[in-house]
């Protein structure tokens, strides 16, 4: 096994992307639903099981409700609110699951990221195509390349880096306490990690706007 893929010398991994590898991904010739999914977990900072089983009945206008059910390692629910371009990257989605189920004559089952069977995309799909595609995936002298959890991490410093509060920014990637506090502060930490997603997203979009082509949406602003 490689080492740099888990852990240094007992160190916890610590692997993030560099704004140049973060501009390939976005205009790299992965699959689109792949691509998308790998996009979604950097802009929402959830785990990468949660991104790829993502299902419309989780969505209410602007916040995405991840269920106990389906956080095991909290088992807790979280509320993810959805920036301008979360929602764009689900809405290609959805356009592409439409597209796809029409050629294979069977309605969508729901799932933001579906499989041809009708199923929730997986992290091992999601690690496996990323693998057998060459976007410029660096292999850091430490680390090796990035994988799908290294994007929610590069989201936690991302965070950081905007200046977010060290509570919030825990609460925003779900890290957050089961505790009588979160469940009767619900409003308030939304707000507060509307703020904190909204910050990044703007910080992504500096990022991206240094290498979009004509060929891909602009997000500079009017």
């Amino acid at each position: 096994k490689n080492i740099r893929n888990q852990s240094i010398k007992g160190q916890r991994r610590g692997r993030t992307l560099g704004d140049d590898e973060i501009q390939r991904l976005w205009v790299s010739d992965l699959p689109l639903l792949t691509r998308l999914a790998l996009k979604l977990i950097l802009v929402t900072g959830q785990r990468s099981g949660e991104v790829a089983e993502i299902h419309t009945d989780e969505i209410k206008g602007n916040i995405w409700t991840i269920p106990a059910s389906r956080r095991l390692k909290t088992n807790t629910e979280n509320q993810v609110y959805l920036t301008k371009l979360a929602r764009e990257i689900i809405v290609e989605a959805q356009e592409e699951v439409a597209r796809l189920s029409k050629r294979r004559k069977h309605k969508p089952t729901g799932y933001i990221f579906e499989t041809g069977q009708g199923l929730a995309m997986s992290v091992g799909d999601l690690s496996k195509t990323l693998k057998r595609h060459d976007i410029g995936n660096l292999d850091h002298k430490d680390w090796g390349h990035w994988t799908p959890h290294d994007l929610r991490r590069t989201c936690r410093t991302g965070l950081s880096a905007c200046q977010v509060e060290e509570s919030i920014a825990e609460r925003v990637i779900g890290h957050s306490r089961a505790s009588i506090v979160e469940i009767y502060d619900k409003e308030s930490h939304i707000k507060a990690k509307t703020l904190a997603l909204e910050a990044w997203e703007r910080r992504l979009r500096v990022i991206l706007d240094c290498t979009l082509t004509d060929n891909v949406v602009s997000f500079r602003s009017a």
